[in-house]
């Protein structure tokens, strides 16, 4: 079946659609914790009611006519869910808003991510990725800013737990950098979300749309707000990808880069041991406090803890037992399901929650293979980056336990399908 090209209109509609979603979830944070911090649930359900009407816009302007496969394949897994939801209903008898929020994080967001199937060219696509990437300069400096002032400072206010604030900090005196998140996750999120877009500018994509000024802030305020963030996820993934991105362009034999790309490592390396040490023996500190399996937590993230594995239930214990916006109605308990994804939805969701839990490896492993094939046909490195990091939050981020999380995983999973038809649009 071919596809059929959208009208302007709809186009439009689609890249301001996914631009708002985006902001929405990078501001909703710091419009809870500055301004409304007992708002938290109500901030939350103004997206997914802005979710909501892009689904209904979509069906009723045959925007998901654009793949019959994919709205075909998440009408199933609707069906699926709700079976199961009124199966666990009957068996369990759990509060209703429960399966509400369950619903939320289980089918809703899917509905969303089809939207962009076959909806974009390149170039739309190019005019998304760099609205995205720009927004890491006023990010970039709040975060840095965070990191030197002090834990009680009003722009360094955290909320995402109980009514009480509590300040991360990576060492005595420096804060764990949330810049507009309610949380340092979220903070985190977003810099893994950006990191492929970063590497895409570095490799030369918007020569002609940034002038060297803006080029200098994207390049400082990306590093830096990395380097102050306190977190060893961003870190860890960071440096990973940028390895990625080393050794991608060592295999490819592009010798000006390479030279460009040590120079500027070198630049930033003495930058920082001038300006931000605190910062790097902070982060030391923070990783030398870790005693722990790094391998064997990655592998629990992914694939679930021993102990879940050992309690596991056919039935499961309720989708959306394991979000935090399900827990006052579970006794205030914080992850009351497990601290990773794995264990939150092996322990909700029991069989369907493993058969989740396997086609999203065999999704995920697809995905990069294709994206790989992609930037290599392509000669844009984009989609195989991209697809690295929707693999590391599909199977490792904290999407059903946190709000912003499974934003961005869902926004991931739109634009991948975005980068991966983006060359069929033209096709007739």
């Amino acid at each position: 079946m071919k596809n059929i090209e959208l009208s302007m209109e709809k186009i439009k509609f689609l890249k301001n659609f996914f631009l708002i979603i985006f902001f929405y979830t990078v501001l909703e944070g710091g419009i809870r914790k500055w301004f409304f911090p007992n708002l938290r649930v109500e901030i939350t359900l103004i997206r997914d009611f802005i979710i909501i009407y892009g689904i209904f816009y979509s069906f009723n302007n045959g925007i998901y006519n654009q793949s019959q496969y994919s709205k075909n394949t998440i009408f199933l897994w609707t069906l699926l869910i709700i079976f199961w939801i009124i199966v666990q209903l009957s068996i369990k008898q759990n509060y209703y808003k429960v399966y509400l929020v369950g619903f939320r994080h289980w089918v809703l967001y899917f509905w969303f991510s089809i939207m962009f199937v076959n909806a974009f060219s390149k170039e739309t696509v190019d005019q998304i990725s760099k609205i995205i990437l720009l927004t890491i300069i006023p990010i970039g400096l709040l975060s840095i800013t965070q990191h030197y002032l002090s834990s009680d400072h009003v722009l360094n206010t955290q909320s995402g737990f109980r009514e009480e604030e509590y300040i991360f900090t990576v060492s005595r005196g420096i804060v764990r950098t949330t810049a507009t998140f309610s949380f340092s996750s979220g903070n985190g999120g977003y810099m893994a979300f950006i990191t492929p877009f970063f590497l895409y500018f570095i490799d030369g994509a918007y020569k002609k749309n940034f002038s060297k000024k803006i080029k200098f802030l994207l390049v400082f305020c990306y590093f830096f707000a990395c380097l102050t963030s306190g977190s060893r996820f961003v870190i860890l993934y960071c440096a990973w990808m940028f390895l990625g991105y080393l050794a991608y362009i060592i295999i490819n034999r592009k010798e000006k880069k390479i030279t460009t790309y040590l120079f500027w490592i070198c630049v930033l390396a003495i930058t920082s041991l001038f300006f931000f040490q605190n910062a790097i023996d902070a982060t030391f500190e923070r990783f030398d406090s870790d005693k722990g399996s790094l391998l064997a937590r990655s592998f629990e993230s992914m694939f679930g803890s021993k102990e879940v594995w050992q309690d596991f239930s056919f039935f499961g214990m309720g989708i959306g037992g394991g979000s935090n916006l399900s827990r006052e109605y579970l006794g205030g308990s914080i992850f009351a399901f497990g601290e990773t994804e794995s264990d939150r939805i092996l322990t909700e969701g029991g069989f369907v929650g493993l058969f989740l839990m396997i086609c999203k490896f065999l999704f995920s492993i697809i995905v990069v293979f294709k994206s790989y094939k992609l930037s290599k046909i392509s000669n844009n490195i984009l989609p195989f980056f991209f697809s690295i990091y929707l693999f590391q939050q599909v199977m490792a981020g904290v999407t059903s336990g946190v709000t912003t999380a499974h934003a961005f995983t869902f926004l991931g999973l739109g634009f991948m399908f975005l980068l991966l038809t983006m060359n069929r649009y033209h096709e007739k």
